[in-house]
Parts: structure tokens; sequence; C-alpha cells
């Protein structure tokens, strides 16, 4: 009965000795806002997207995944040797990716 403070003549608790935990929980989960994934999340989601028939080409677009991930001097130059050695196949797939991972 201390749990209930008539104000006004309605009854309202004012301690949380009573709270159902499970029903909190659950209610959190129902108003969670679902977080964006990052960016590894999202290499690994593409990396594994990678599909064809050609397996040079799969491993081709797999490695630049990787190397626009790395996003450093090295791997931005390794994505230019790629890009200049197949001709600009892939200039539409590294600029995906690119827009992807930002």
């Amino acid at each position: 009965m201390s749990n209930i403070n008539y104000d006004g003549g309605t009854p309202r608790r004012n301690t949380l000795d009573n709270t159902d935990e499970q029903r909190v929980r659950e209610i959190l989960k129902e108003t969670a806002v679902p977080q964006a994934p990052d960016r590894i999340t999202k290499a690994v989601r593409l990396i594994e997207g990678v599909k064809g028939r050609d397996t040079k080409m799969i491993i081709t677009k797999r490695e630049l995944i990787d190397l626009i991930l790395k996003d450093n001097e090295e791997s931005e130059q390794r994505v230019r040797e790629i890009l200049s050695k197949n001709k600009g196949e892939l200039n539409a797939f590294c600029s995906m990716v690119r827009g992807e991972l930002k």
C-alpha cells in the first residue's frame, strides 16, 4: 500500500517496486531504434553479395571491396592498377562500392 499515493483522488505509483522487469525489457526492444550498420558490416555484406560465373572476376571484385575498405594510399594505388588492368569494366562497380562504404 506504500506504493500508492492518492493525489486528487487518483491512485498512482510513486516507486517501481512492483514493475515487471520482463515487460520493461520487451518495451525497450520494441522502441529501440535500429542502428545503421558500420563500414565493416557493409563490406562483408558486399563481399558476400558478389556472384557470377567468372571466378577471376569474383576474386577481383572482392579484392576491390577490401582495398576500398582499407582506404589508405597503398590500397588506392592498387585499386587504380586493378581498374586500369580491367580497362574500365569495374569502374561502375568501384563507384558503387565507394558510395556504399562512405
